[in-house]
């Protein structure tokens, strides 16, 4: 066991070589008791581990500790963080005094004799912030702190909009020169995102949300050399209401085509698929052909498969036709969501090509990227598309308009992977991405301010897969999961703050591949199921129902299920798409027609109080309250009738 102390918060953590868990020891004040404080689970076996020091913590986010793990082919950062209810205060219990990074004594000093100081200690204040980009790096002791600029300073108090912030003066004696007292309004802007960690909010009607795995009668099992290796861009297989595409090892790029109505255990043999020649790399259903299935390869080709009715009954090798245009393996693929027969793909040579299926063309080539896309959405509306790259920023494209992006601001770090998404009615964009110290992050922009970068993320721990988000645009909820994971997060998106708000979460008992969410008019609201999808695992094919608890399930939930748009159904031809048509789609009902929505429900009364508020004209003490008991008992008992026995006659004394 590798041991690691902190002397301020008298914790101990041990971690072993090859171990996958983290064990933290506090010591008890005032005794000599070592107690079990917690015990974190790592994301992968260590092969060593290292502890950052105390000046490195975040404490505007409650870190007290930071950890270093490496593991066979990855550093990840371990953050041992104190749960509190806000991050905007400083948490001045957490972290008293800590030892500095001055130096006390040189070498010669100690080798002579001498015991030296102790180290200095610092306060850790809010004015004095860990922020590394708000204070002086470790200091060196052959050289001198670079003095600051004239009117600038080294540490100030984080400014806050609308509000004037006075700048303390710095001693002469810190290295910096000393800058005059000054004051100045801050103009209002956009809130700073928080970086906090995941928690769950308070007000939403979706706070509670169950997810069950149905019955397993309704599982699709047996599924053989399922294909677990695919880019970071794929959701790693795709599922409509009728058919799921599952990508499989055997050589040729095959993807198998499972019919979701012959539920149960698959034949040992290979299950029908279709064969493309090249290697998968994305899949998609047309969502308002049911039987048309667009394929993504390494070799830059699309091909276009068209399920014939009634499922496959043997390998196809012939697609219905295909794409080239691309110069690189394609990324990822969308369909519009509006307008038939319009397809756009995205690929690795750093442009999106907008195809109409109808003619097998393309017809826009969207080529302001300066670096490999990651992904990109369309709008709600189709208006406009959305992309990722590997240089951290964010483009949003008006794509009749112009090829050039008409918006540009910075994305997450990295080039990891990450994933985009259009939210509340697209006045907001949803990323998932990684933060700087290799945390999973969800961040949301407000297009209508793009400029001024994320105005919300949350941080939901280190991990090597991506979180794959999806969107319901009728509840604002977003679920979010990445490939191999075992737990579905979702969050409540909304245009005002709280832009993020975590809601439950669902845990399964054996890792998953990937989830693919149904439409809406898939979902049952006889049983208050808000959201349905299939859960890919190992060897298996799932349905999995999200429900809202209700109390009142004979009545239709409408403050939960609102009209929706009918997405099985296009607006407009591809055609009357590219001459500028911007039709909507038309919206219906889920209400069943024998269920009365809950508007409608009658009023109950309500409820006497058991424990009712004083009332002088008919307050009682004890002792009224005794002769009242009496007085009903009496009157019950009636003892003032005469009784049978009072008219018997006795018997003479003599028969006694």
């Amino acid at each position: 066991m590798m041991p690691f102390y902190d002397v301020d918060a008298k914790l101990l953590f041990a971690a072993g070589k090859g171990e996958c868990s983290l064990s933290i020891l506090e010591f008890v004040d005032g005794t000599e008791c070592i107690t079990q404080a917690s015990h974190t689970v790592l994301p992968e076996q260590s092969k060593g581990m290292g502890m950052l020091p105390k000046l490195a913590v975040d404490v505007m986010a409650c870190e007290v500790d930071r950890l270093i793990q490496l593991c066979a082919r990855q550093i990840v950062p371990v953050k041992i963080e104190v749960p509190r209810k806000s991050h905007r205060d400083f948490a001045s219990d957490l972290y008293p005094d800590t030892d500095s990074d001055e130096v006390t004594l040189s070498a010669a000093d100690w080798f002579s004799g001498k015991d030296g100081q102790v180290r200095v200690r610092v306060k850790i204040t809010l004015k004095t912030s860990l922020d590394p980009s708000r204070r002086k790096s470790f200091s060196n002791p052959t050289q001198q702190p670079k003095p600051a600029s004239a009117g600038e300073a080294p540490s100030s108090i984080p400014e806050q909009p609308g509000k004037v912030v006075q700048n303390d003066s710095i001693t002469p004696s810190s290295g910096f020169k000393k800058v005059e007292t000054e004051k100045k309004k801050v103009e209002p802007e956009l809130p700073k995102p928080s970086g906090r960690a995941f928690t769950v909010g308070q007000k939403s009607k979706f706070r509670h949300w169950i997810a069950t795995t149905l019955h397993p009668a309704t599982h699709v099992t047996n599924i053989p050399k399922l294909k677990m290796s695919l880019p970071g861009s794929c959701d790693g297989f795709h599922a409509n209401h009728e058919r799921a595409a599952v990508p499989l090892t055997t050589p040729g790029g095959h993807i198998a085509i499972l019919e979701l109505s012959k539920v149960g255990r698959l034949p040992t043999t290979s299950p029908p698929s279709v064969q493309n020649t090249s290697a998968i790399t994305d899949m998609r259903w047309d969502p308002f052909n049911p039987l048309r299935l667009a394929v993504g390869l390494e070799n830059a080709a699309i091909k276009v498969w068209d399920i014939p009715k009634g499922g496959l009954k043997e390998v196809a090798s012939d697609a219905s036709f295909s794409l080239s245009g691309h110069h690189n393996k394609i990324i990822c693929l969308q369909f519009h969501p509006l307008a038939s027969g319009i397809l756009a793909s995205a690929s690795t040579d750093s442009t999106i090509i907008i195809w109409d299926l109808d003619t097998q063309e393309k017809c826009i080539t969207l080529s302001g990227h300066e670096d490999e896309i990651l992904h990109f959405a369309w709008s709600s509306d189709g208006k406009y598309i959305a992309s990722m790259c590997k240089d951290s920023k964010i483009r949003i494209f008006e794509l009749r308009i112009s090829t050039d992006p008409i918006k540009v601001t910075t994305g997450p770090e990295g080039s990891r992977g990450g994933r985009i998404a259009w939210t509340c009615g697209d006045q907001m964009l949803l990323t998932s991405g990684f933060s700087k110290n290799g945390n999973r992050q969800i961040a949301v922009y407000n297009v209508a301010h793009f400029d001024g970068g994320k105005i919300e993320d949350i941080e939901l721990g280190a991990s090597p897969s991506t979180l794959v988000p999806f969107y319901d645009e009728d509840s604002n909820v977003c679920f979010a999961t990445g490939k191999g994971d075992t737990t579905v997060y979702s969050f409540e998106v909304s245009t005002e703050d709280p832009y993020l708000t975590g809601l439950n979460t669902f845990t399964n008992d054996q890792p998953h591949q990937s989830f693919s969410f149904l439409p809406k008019q898939n979902c049952d609201p006889r049983k208050v199921e808000f959201a349905r999808a299939w859960c890919l695992k190992k060897t298996s094919l799932e349905p999995v129902s999200f429900k809202v608890p209700r109390v009142k399930m004979e009545y239709f939930q409408d403050d939960i299920f609102p009209d929706t748009r009918d997405l099985t159904k296009p607006s407009m031809t591809s055609q009357q798409w590219l001459d500028g048509d911007n039709k909507q789609a038309t919206r219906i009902s889920l209400r069943p027609s024998d269920m009365k929505p809950l508007s409608e429900a009658p009023k109950e009364a309500p409820k006497t109080k058991k424990y009712e508020s004083y009332n002088a004209e008919t307050y009682k003490t004890d002792e009224e309250k005794k002769e009242e008991l009496l007085s009903a008992m009496s009157n019950k008992l009636d003892l003032d009738k005469e009784l049978e026995q009072d008219t018997m006659e006795g018997v003479d004394e003599e028969e006694w």
